[in-house]
């Protein structure tokens, strides 16, 4: 049984020296594949802006007119897509609903 575990011990050797004379190698490809997802998620983020942006031109219209339908003539609403520093979860902006409702 010993002998076993010393071969045993051999071959997880074997696998850390490869490893070690591959480091250089491995730290490229990996290097490599985080460019390729920062790159694929930061054209995400973009594709996501611009579908943010379209619809809150949008949905602000169909806002407007629903106020003034309930009688809110002087309402008004923006909705404001903004850039954040960093990624999140929800993409790369911040957006932001303001309204004003005055009735007469």
């Amino acid at each position: 049984n010993s002998i076993d575990d010393i071969l045993e011990y051999a071959d997880k050797l074997r696998d850390e020296l490869r490893m070690i004379e591959n480091f250089d190698d491995e730290k490229v490809k990996l290097e490599k594949t985080l460019l390729d997802s920062k790159k694929k998620l930061e054209k995400a983020c973009q594709d996501l802006t611009e579908v943010r942006i379209n619809v809150a031109k949008e949905l602000t219209e169909k806002i407007q007119k629903e106020l003034l339908d309930l009688n809110f003539p002087d309402s008004k609403i923006e909705i404001k897509v903004s850039p954040l520093d960093q990624p999140t979860e929800n993409g790369k902006d911040m957006v932001e609903i303001f309204i004003s409702t005055k009735s007469r």
